[in-house]
């Protein structure tokens, strides 16, 4: 599987845990890998279109470095870890915040290892 596959393997897997609508980008790959997931919170009706605090979610370089040495079947199962990682954090995640409008859109990170998806 090309580093190409793996990353749009990953962003499906994000849209899969985001709201419905929610945009996930990335740059091109390089040693690590970084998705953008951003959405429209819809919790303030003087701001309909306010975008939801950001996500930005890193796949450090021996995450992606071991991902690429395992076979198929292992790198699906890696793949399950990551969904139920991602499903865990967006559960606990409050995507509502109180920047004003025009200001920057805070964010978080979440960093995806090696040791978060290893049996």
């Amino acid at each position: 599987m090309s580093n190409t596959e793996q990353v749009e393997r990953w962003a499906d897997i994000a849209r899969a845990v985001f709201p419905a609508g929610a945009q996930v980008t990335y740059p091109a790959a390089g040693e690590s890998v970084w998705l953008r997931v951003r959405w429209k919170v819809g919790t303030d009706p003087k701001r309909p279109n306010k975008p939801a605090k950001g996500v930005n979610i890193y796949f450090t370089r021996e995450f992606c470095k071991a991902y690429e040495s395992q076979e198929a079947t292992r790198q699906s199962a890696w793949d399950e870890k990551v969904k139920d990682l991602l499903t865990s954090r967006y559960a606990a995640f409050d995507p509502d915040h109180n920047a004003p409008h025009g200001a920057p859109m805070p964010a978080e990170s979440w960093f995806v290892t090696p040791t978060m998806v290893k049996n």
